[in-house]
C-alpha cells in the first residue's frame, strides 16, 4: 500500500479515501536522495534560527529547507538549493566554531579514495556574530560544569540552540528550582529562555526522587502568554506519573481543550495529556474534540486518537463513538487500531465511507483475527457503491 495508497505523498483532501487516515502524511517531498541532515543552531550563518535545515540530497548537493508553524504542525515555506562545491555530499553539520562541515564522497557511486571533509564559512555572518561564535567555541572547549548558576540561567536564552540545551541539562542536574522559577516568572525572560527553564524543571520532575510538587509548580504556566509555553507545560504534566495530584488538572485541561480560541499547539499537547492522566473521564472530551476538528488538522486528530488509545478502554470508546459524528468515529477507529481491538468490526458498515475504510484497513493490516470473519463477510453484504478500493483489496 505504500505506493498504491499514496502513503509517501503530502496530505490529500481530507475526504479522499484513497490515502489512509492512520498515517501522518509528510509536509512536502524534499529531494530525491536524502542522507545527512542538520538543523541550523543559531550562530554561524544568517538563516532563521528556528526551523532552518540543511539536507544532503545525494547526488544533487545540499538543500535548504525552512519550516514555520502551521496549526499544530508545520509548513514548508522554502525548499531551495544551497550553494556548495561538488554534488556528492553525504553529511553536513555545524561546528562549534561556526563553520559548516561537509563530507564529500568524492564522486560517483562506487567506493573510492577521493572522499574528504570540507568547511564553508559565511564571512559576513561571522563578522556580525563574532562575539557569540567565540563564546560558543569557548563554552564547548571548557565545558558547562564549572559555570555559575547565574551564568547557566543566562545561557538558557542564548542564540545558539546547542548552548541552550547544554545549559538546560547542567541546570537540571543541580536540582535547584528557585532560579528556574525566577526565569519563568520574569517579564524580561524570552520565550526560549522560559521554554528551556520549563524543560529543566520537567527533567527534574521526572526523577523518581523528585516528589509530587513538580506538576503543581508547572501548572502555573498553563496560563502563560505564549502558546508554546502553555503547550509544553501541558505535555510535561501529562508525562509525570503521580496519578493522585494529577486529578487537580482535569478542569484546566478540559477548559483548554474546549476553548475554540485556544492555539492548536496547546490543544495538541493537552489532548495527549488528557489521555495520560484522566482515564475514562477523558473519552468524551477527546471525542468531542475530534468532532470539532472535523478532520481539518491531522495533527489534532492524531493527538486525540492517540490520547484515546492511552486510556485504552475499548468498550467505552466504541460505545461513545457511536453517539458522535463521523470525525469522532474516524478518530475512534484510529484509536481502536492502535489497541488491536476486534470492536473495529462494528464500524465496517459505517455510513461514512472513510470510517468504514479505516476499520477495514485496521483489521487486515494489524491482523486482528477475531474481526477477520466480519471483514470477509462484507464482500457479500456491502453495496457496490460502498466497496471502495481500500476495502475491496482487503
Amino acid at each position: 500500500p505504500w505506493n498504491r495508497e499514496h502513503m509517501w505523498k503530502p496530505r490529500f483532501e481530507k475526504d479522499d479515501i484513497s490515502q489512509p487516515a492512520w498515517i501522518i502524511p509528510p509536509l512536502k517531498n524534499v529531494g530525491r536522495g536524502p542522507s545527512g541532515l542538520t538543523h541550523y543552531p543559531g550562530t554561524g550563518d544568517v538563516f532563521p534560527s528556528n526551523g532552518s535545515f540543511l539536507m544532503c540530497d545525494y547526488p544533487s548537493g545540499v538543500r535548504h529547507v525552512y519550516v514555520q508553524p502551521n496549526g499544530a504542525t508545520f509548513k514548508v515555506v522554502e525548499d531551495s538549493q544551497f550553494p556548495t562545491e561538488g554534488n556528492t555530499i553525504t553529511d553536513v553539520t555545524w561546528g562549534y566554531d561556526g563553520r559548516l562541515y561537509l563530507s564529500d564522497w568524492g564522486g560517483g557511486w562506487r567506493p573510492n579514495p577521493k572522499g574528504y571533509i570540507k568547511t564553508m564559512v559565511n564571512e559576513a555572518a561571522h563578522a556580525q556574530q563574532a562575539e557569540q561564535i567565540t563564546e560558543v567555541k569557548k563554552l564547548f572547549a571548557e565545558g558547562f560544569e564549572k559555570l555559575s548558576d547565574e551564568k547557566l540561567i543566562e545561557l538558557l536564552g542564548h542564540a545558539d540552540q546547542r548552548v541552550r540545551i547544554h545549559a538546560q541539562w547542567e541546570v537540571a542536574s543541580r536540582r535547584g528550582t528557585v532560579e528556574l522559577l525566577d526565569v519563568m516568572s520574569s517579564k524580561t525572560s524570552s520565550e526560549l529562555q522560559r521554554l528551556h527553564a520549563l524543560w529543566a524543571l520537567g527533567m527534574q520532575g521526572r526523577s523518581e526522587s523528585a516528589g509530587e510538587a513538580y506538576p503543581v509548580i508547572i501548572e502555573y504556566w498553563l496560563s502563560d502568554e505564549s502558546p508554546n509555553v502553555r503547550g509544553q507545560a501541558a505535555k510535561l504534566i501529562g508525562d509525570f506519573k503521580y496519578v493522585n495530584p494529577l486529578k487537580r488538572f482535569e478542569q484546566t485541561f478540559l477548559k483548554l481543550i474546549s476553548d475554540e480560541n485556544e492555539h492548536s499547539i496547546v490543544i495538541y499537547h493537552v489532548a495527549m495529556a488528557i489521555g495520560k492522566t484522566m482515564g475514562q473521564d477523558g473519552i468524551g472530551p477527546l471525542l468531542d474534540l475530534l468532532d470539532r476538528n472535523k478532520n481539518d488538522d491531522v495533527a489534532i486528530r492524531h493527538a486525540a486518537s492517540y490520547g484515546l488509545s492511552l486510556i485504552g478502554d475499548t468498550d467505552k470508546i466504541a460505545s461513545e463513538m457511536k453517539r458522535r459524528g463521523s470525525a469522532a468515529r474516524l478518530g475512534g477507529v484510529l484509536a481502536l487500531r492502535r489497541l488491536d481491538s476486534p470492536l473495529l468490526a462494528d464500524f465496517l458498515d459505517d455510513e461514512d465511507p472513510m470510517v468504514a475504510a479505516e476499520a477495514a484497513r485496521a483489521i487486515y493490516d494489524q491482523r486482528i483475527m477475531d474481526a477477520m470473519p466480519a471483514l470477509a463477510a462484507i464482500s457479500d453484504t456491502l453495496p457496490a457503491d460502498r466497496m471502495s478500493e481500500p476495502v475491496m483489496r482487503r
